[in-house]
């Protein structure tokens, strides 16, 4: 059950402070997260992963204490149809999250991801019920494309200098914007092609293109926003 457990007292054991230890058969397909007592510890000296067999699932760790370690499994790009809230920065070429269900919540946690110049930081397509926060996107054609979404809000987010829109809804409806901060790049605010009761408050918008564009949609608010445009 991805869970190895000892007492964390060598005395008590009569055993040294270190140890290998082995998981059999993870079905992650990247290489999981370790975690001592519930928080991660592969990031540092205290169980260090030194291999990770994608096709058997089997993970080796040096540890430098007994204790309770459990595997989680590790967030990358890709579509997602559960909520997820990330534990590092990610970096993607092209796409990284393309929302596959209703009903996600994207937490960034503090955390950033960088993209290459291509591509959508996060996409999607006739969902509702999407939740993305607490994120910075980085360096993408588009920030946050969502075509066709309904009922979903986003908030504290700083898009940097992705060179398209920061921040693009096409058609779709019910949705906030709010709390967010736009640096550099395209668009800071694309609203277009029947799009409706879109909501806009409280955001920071300095682009190098448009700072705000609207185009065929209607029944709009926007709210003490501060918008810019330079070039």
């Amino acid at each position: 059950n991805n869970t190895i457990g000892l007492i964390d007292n060598a005395s008590t054991l009569s055993l040294n402070g270190s140890a290998q230890i082995t998981f059999y058969s993870l079905g992650d397909s990247i290489q999981p997260y370790l975690l001592k007592n519930g928080v991660r510890c592969d990031e540092a000296d205290i169980c260090n992963i030194t291999s990770y067999n994608t096709t058997t699932g089997t993970l080796v760790s040096q540890v430098s204490s007994f204790s309770n370690y459990t595997t989680q499994a590790a967030i990358a790009c890709g579509t997602i149809t559960s909520s997820i809230t990330l534990t590092e920065n990610l970096t993607s070429s092209d796409d990284c999250f393309t929302i596959g269900a209703a009903n996600i919540v994207i937490d960034g946690a503090g955390f950033s991801i960088t993209g290459d110049g291509t591509g959508q930081g996060i996409d999607a397509n006739t969902k509702q019920n999407i939740t993305i926060h607490n994120l910075t996107l980085i360096n993408f054609s588009d920030g946050i494309r969502m075509t066709s979404v309904t009922a979903s809000s986003y908030y504290d987010l700083l898009l940097i200098n992705n060179s398209n829109n920061h921040f693009s809804v096409v058609a779709g409806s019910d949705q906030l914007f709010e709390n967010n901060t736009i640096n550099g790049g395209g668009t800071g605010i694309s609203i277009t092609t029947t799009a409706y009761d879109i909501s806009v408050r409280n955001n920071f918008v300095n682009s190098t293109s448009y700072g705000l564009r609207l185009q065929g949609t209607s029944n709009n608010t926007f709210t003490n926003n501060t918008i810019s445009a330079y070039n």
